[in-house]
């Protein structure tokens, strides 16, 4: 998604809403919808947004705090368009987020974030074969291909995490759209 347009810039706060969703990979029907109304949308909203965009899969808050949603836009009959989309959660009220937000005023960089090293471990699962386990030996899912495409979004802290992994080459191979 390029970005400079109102239109996408309306879908990426859209897509960073909606990671805020208790989501399930593969997840429907009024089940999708309920989930995407209760974190913010109209039912009108929440409708379209249903029908253009399936989730791949969602990182549930980890310790630190951390959460994200895979999604990947499909077409009418629910083919892929374009590369997937990892959106993350921002702050939520938690003392995790709290302390989080007060490293990044500090210090302004991703470094020594725990909500950081999160992302990272994620995106490895990401991209590791579910046949093979990651560097910490969690089980990969094997959604993306190490040098597949990606666009990243978020919204307050989400956003900040997407952009320091974005820049951050030394685990992608630097084709992350922001």
């Amino acid at each position: 998604m390029p970005h400079g347009n109102s239109s996408t810039e309306f879908t990426y706060s859209q897509l960073s809403l909606a990671a805020y969703a208790d989501l399930s990979a593969g997840i429907s029907g009024i089940q999708y919808t309920n989930a995407l109304v209760a974190a913010g949308f109209t039912e009108k909203l929440a409708t379209e947004f249903a029908a253009q965009y399936i989730v791949l899969d969602q990182q549930p808050n980890t310790a630190s705090g951390f959460s994200a949603t895979l999604f990947q836009q499909v077409d009418s009959q629910g083919n892929p368009v374009g590369s997937p989309i990892l959106a993350i959660r921002g702050t939520e009220i938690t003392v995790a987020d709290l302390a989080t937000g007060a490293l990044v005023a500090l210090f302004g960089t991703s470094k020594f974030l725990p909500q950081y090293d999160a992302l990272t471990a994620y995106y490895e699962r990401l991209i590791t074969p579910t046949d093979r386990q990651t560097s910490s030996g969690d089980q990969g899912l094997g959604l993306l291909a190490a040098n597949e495409q990606i666009v990243a979004t978020g919204h307050s802290l989400g956003g900040f995490l997407a952009a320091a992994f974005a820049g951050d080459t030394s685990l992608h191979s630097g084709d992350v759209g922001l």
